[in-house]
């Protein structure tokens, strides 16, 4: 945010970046409420009226600043959905007046321009959002959760039943005829089902084939043979199918398959400790499955290497989450209904404990939030 003469002289001579755009003039109403929109989608921003495109001070007049005060005032409050408030001010700079309109992050995203288009910010620029991104401030903003959208393609045929059967009776410590409802009906109250479809957590943890629905919900691990990502040996390369209780264990079979045995002080007849602990693995591919980002169409991935094991999710960390926070049990559920399934199949307390309990127990952990490239990376150094 801009105070002050100082903060306004500082940014200029930065020039224009992600959160300061500069105008010479306002050329009307399209043009101011499609930058205000891709601040609000962002991370907030100032746009500076009365400079130029290369940081010169041209200066308004006091009727064009009346003009461009009115009319932000309007644009924000008339012409963009919903409604924003921005911060307005004018500053006196070496004698010429210049007008600074502060646009606070939205806390109800997407916002939409007056045409309908949700603009948002690549670098110094702003672009249409797509599909994806779209779902993805939908879903920051709690409107929206992915897995509970129902799959169209989905139906009853869908379900392993003797999976759900066997699930609902380690639940309830009943049968599904003894719950007195019609396993339809059952599946709808409990969640799995919305009307005839299954929906996306129900698909994952109950469909007989999900990653024949959705092919990219799957995981893909490869055992390198040196530690370059663009190596061409590897060891071991599995893609994992199935329902995620099936996946996460042939995630952990390739880890145990994969890492090396160490004595860590045991006697010469043991068969040795993993040089990654058990518990951080359960805990850190548990993350994986409950806690990425469903509505990116892209596999889990897990990389070994020589010198580290990478387990890499779709997503970065919600909700502007860092990874200080997450390190102090700080958590945003994305996924509600599958976290709620998880913690009963997967061994997940939903506590918000993983993170620390990861670096309790394997401590050279790395924790990687990448927000441009939209993946949340874990590194255990072997």
């Amino acid at each position: 945010m801009i105070l002050n003469e100082q903060d306004l002289m500082a940014k200029l001579q930065i020039g224009k970046t992600s959160f300061v755009q500069f105008k010479e003039r306002v050329k009307g109403a399209n043009s101011l409420e499609a930058e205000m929109v891709a601040f609000a989608n962002a991370h907030g921003g100032s746009i500076v009226v009365g400079v130029a495109d290369n940081g010169e001070i041209t200066g308004l007049t006091k009727e064009e600043k009346e003009k461009y005060v009115q009319l932000a005032s309007n644009v924000s409050s008339q012409r963009i959905n919903p409604p924003i408030g921005p911060l307005i001010n004018a500053f006196l700079v070496a004698e010429k007046l210049v007008l600074v309109i502060e646009v606070p992050e939205g806390d109800s995203k997407p916002y939409f321009s007056k045409n309908g288009v949700a603009w948002g910010k690549v670098g110094a620029d702003k672009r249409k959002l797509g599909r994806e991104e779209l779902r993805r401030l939908f879903q920051a903003s709690q409107d929206f959760y992915p897995d509970e959208m129902p799959i169209p393609q989905s139906s009853f045929q869908d379900v392993n039943l003797a999976y759900f059967s066997n699930y609902y009776f380690r639940l309830r410590g009943e049968t599904m005829a003894d719950s007195g409802f019609e396993p339809k009906v059952l599946l709808n109250r409990m969640g799995i089902m919305q009307g005839e479809h299954l929906n996306l957590a129900g698909l994952l943890f109950f469909g007989e084939n999900p990653t024949e629905m959705r092919p990219t919900l799957q995981v893909k691990a490869v055992s390198f043979v040196g530690n370059d990502l663009a190596g061409i040996q590897y060891r071991d390369s599995v893609d994992m199918e199935g329902n995620v209780e099936t996946q996460y264990r042939a995630c952990m079979d390739f880890c145990k398959r994969n890492l090396r045995r160490v004595q860590n002080g045991q006697g010469f007849n043991s068969v040795g400790q993993l040089e990654i602990s058990l518990v951080a693995l359960e805990e850190a591919l548990s993350n994986a499955f409950l806690h990425r980002d469903y509505t990116k169409n892209s596999p889990i991935r897990i990389l070994l290497f020589d010198d580290r094991l990478e387990i890499i999710s779709p997503g970065s960390l919600p909700n502007h989450l860092s990874i200080e926070q997450i390190q102090y049990g700080d958590t945003v559920i994305r996924n509600p209904r599958i976290v709620s399934f998880g913690t009963k199949i997967l061994p997940y307390r939903g506590l918000g404990s993983g993170i620390a309990r990861i670096l309790k127990e394997h401590p050279r952990t790395e924790f990687v939030n990448d927000r441009d490239g939209q993946q949340f990376k874990v590194i255990m150094w072997r």
